[in-house]
This record gives C-alpha cells, structure tokens and sequence, in this order.
C-alpha cells in the first residue's frame, strides 16, 4: 500500500494504525530533521489531516487507542512517556435537537398565559434551583408579557449527552380578536443561555411569534396552536481543554397544536377537566464546522431536519374549599401521558471529526411505553388577588419536583 499522504521527511512510522471507519485510519510518524534523526510525534489520517502532538527529539513507539468517546495516543520522549487524549465525539451538541424540539414545547405554554384577560406578577421556585418569574398585562387592546424561566438537570435520563441548564427570558406583545372571535396572535424575542455541566456554552438569541384560536361546541371546546421560532446559535465548548472551539448556526422550528377538552362540573365545588391531543413539530438547525481549537479535531455537523408527533392526554380534579369570605383553598390532582409517535433516534446528529463520518447518541430517551407525570398542588387565594401555591410531581423516570409559587393578580 502507498501512502502517500506521508511527508518526505519522515523518519519512521513506528505505530500500528488505528480505524476510525472504513474509509479513514490513523498513522503515527516521527521526521528527520538537523535537531534530530528522529524528531516530534505526528499523528495523521490517510486523507492528510494531521496534528503534531508532541515537538523534541523521541524515542521508542507511538500507540494508538479509541474508544466511543476519545482518542488516546501513547509514545515515548526520551526516557519519559507521554499520554495525551483527543475527543472524538463533541457530546456537547448531541442534545441540540432536544434544545431545539424544547423551545417550542415551552412556547406554548407562553401561548396559553397570552389568552388570559387577567394580569398578574408571579414568581415560583422549585427543587434543583428551578425557578421562574412572570408579569403578564391585559388591556382591552393589547397584551405584553415577560416570562422568565430556569431549569436544571436536564438530559440527565440520557445516555451519551451532556447534562444541561437553561435560562429564557422572553418578551411578547400579542392582541386577541384578529381574525376571528376567540383567537389571538402574538410576536416576541426570547434570549436563552444554556450552560453544560462540563463549561460548554450556548448563547440562542430567538424571535417568536403564533397563532392560536379555541371554539367551544358547548359539549366540547377545540382549540389550535401554531408557533415558529427562528433562533442564532453561538456555541463555545472546551473550556477545560484551554482550546475554545466555537459555531454559529441557525436552528428553526414550527409546530402545531390540535385539541379536545371538556370540562365537569359537580356539586360540592368539584370540577374535572379532560384533554388531548397531537403536537406536530418540524424542528431543524443548519449545518457548521467549529471555529478555534487545534483545528485538527474540530467538528463539523451535518444540517438536521426533524418531525416530532407527540400524542398527549390529560385528567384533572380539584375541589374548592371556602375557609372564610377572604380566603379559600383549592386542592388539585392531575396526570399527563405522553406519547412519541415517530422514532427518537432518527433525531441523533450526524457528524464528521477527522474526515470520518459518525453519528452521535440520540437526544432524547425513548419512552417505548410513554410518559406518566403525576401532580398534585394546594392553591390558598387570599382577597381575591393572591394565591400561594405548594406542589410536587413524580414522572415514571423517578423524577420528582417539589416546588412553591406566589401569584398577584390585578
């Protein structure tokens, strides 16, 4: 075999060379210079992408190892050996499609707030450092809200990803009555910063804007949901490594929400709510190549187009209690099932590090049965205009959250 991809210069290629594919593998080489006969370690593809990881005068073999994550090289100075380490599998992007599909999943609970009449300030915190802080205000010719939101811990159930938190905070105006009697239209911008566990950063700044409209048959309410998002991604990683890859790019989503709902009244102050549902969202992020770095390993992603269909159902029981005629106590039961129709792992980034083609874990855990949350909270209304909410939820994953809220309303 040729290989041609050697410099002229070179001493020996003293390595066993290391698969990453079928297509590329890696050789390690020492050259010739005046300083040496066998000078610096070098480690090269078949395709010319090389790197020199080590700059003296050596003796002794180079090693070569990979695993899912890593690749490791072992060689020998002169009398010393040396262990360096490469990533192979830029896990911090591995989540991105779940990031994406999430931003759209949480817009719409922005969308319910905007179809109130009532404005409020309200502020909650919860396990994990959770939290979140709105002021919503409702005139009769138009709405503006700011909604803040925390959440930690996420992509922890998900095996070959990073642990992440996000903080948004999100700006809209909308009006209802645009179109038709029921519905509502808003815009807004929506900043996010995400913060990986292993230092890695992702600064999204988002413009939003939906569409939403609720009929009610008297035996039966339809409602609809539409919202889009365009969002400019700036991502830096390897912070720990003192190499500072960054990328920009675009991701974009456009979902659809179609509902059924019915609500029960019973005496004793006893009311049930039943809904369901179809989640469609198209969810996609541009293709990149970082920036930065040694330039050696750096990454490039392929652009990714993605369908999410999400079946959801939802039962909910509360009852009021009056304990004076300033104050009443509302306890409330409620359970969620959701459903993903298509295959999660069709969603797993493609990538190239290395010239060699690899596919990442996927970003989500697949539920082959669904997920289950439970809820229940006590909601004490004092005047009319405050109300101090106590709660906790446990999801078939074993995830629990307990947490309080304090609402003004006026």
């Amino acid at each position: 075999m040729k290989e041609d991809f050697l410099p002229d210069n070179v001493s020996r290629a003293e390595t066993s060379s290391l698969s990453l594919d079928d297509n590329v593998y890696l050789v390690g080489y020492t050259t010739q210079t005046k300083r040496a006969g066998r000078d610096g370690v070098w480690i090269t593809t078949n395709t010319g992408r090389r790197i020199q990881v080590f700059d003296a005068p050596v003796n002794g073999y180079t090693s070569l190892a990979q695993d899912a994550n890593n690749l490791y090289i072992l060689f020998e100075g002169q009398g010393d050996m040396y262990f360096q380490r490469y990533d192979i599998s830029s896990r911090d992007y591995a989540n991105l499609n779940a990031v994406i599909l999430n931003r759209s999943d949480d817009l719409f609970y922005i969308q319910d707030k905007l179809r109130g009449n009532t404005s409020y300030i309200k502020g909650s915190y919860g396990k994990n450092n959770s939290s979140g802080a709105e002021l919503f205000y409702a005139s009769d010719r138009v709405k503006f809200g700011i909604f803040h939101s925390k959440q930690t811990n996420n992509s922890k159930h998900v095996y070959g990803t990073v642990n992440y938190s996000n903080d948004d905070t999100s700006f809209l105006l909308s009006k209802d009555h645009v179109v038709f009697p029921g519905d509502n239209i808003f815009v807004g911008y929506q900043n996010s910063d995400i913060d990986y566990v292993n230092k890695s950063h992702n600064d999204v700044s988002s413009w939003l804007a939906g569409y939403s409209l609720s009929h009610d048959f008297d035996w039966l309410i339809y409602g609809v949901k539409l919202n889009g998002i365009y969002s400019r991604n700036d991502f830096s990683r390897n912070h720990y490594e003192g190499l500072g890859r960054t990328a920009t790019f675009d991701s974009y989503s456009l979902a659809i929400k179609n509902e059924l709902s019915r609500e029960f009244h019973f005496t004793g102050n006893v009311k049930t709510n039943v809904e369901s549902g179809l989640n469609t969202t198209y969810f996609n992020h541009s293709g990149f190549t970082e920036k930065g770095g040694n330039g050696w390993n750096n990454v490039t992603l392929d652009n990714s187009g993605n369908w999410s269909n999400q079946l959801y159902a939802n039962a909910e029981i509360s009852k009021l209690f009056d304990i004076s005629h300033k104050a009443d106590l509302t306890l409330t039961a409620r359970v969620m099932y959701q459903y993903e129709l298509m295959n999660s792992d069709s969603w797993a980034e493609n990538y190239t590090v290395l010239d060699s083609h690899r596919v990442m874990s996927p970003p989500v855990k697949k539920h082959s049965g669904g997920l289950t949350t439970g809820y229940l909270n006590a909601a004490l209304n004092i005047n009319r205009q405050t109300d101090i909410i106590a709660g906790v939820s446990l999801n078939t994953d074993g995830d629990n959250m307990v947490g309080g809220t304090i609402k003004y309303t006026f």
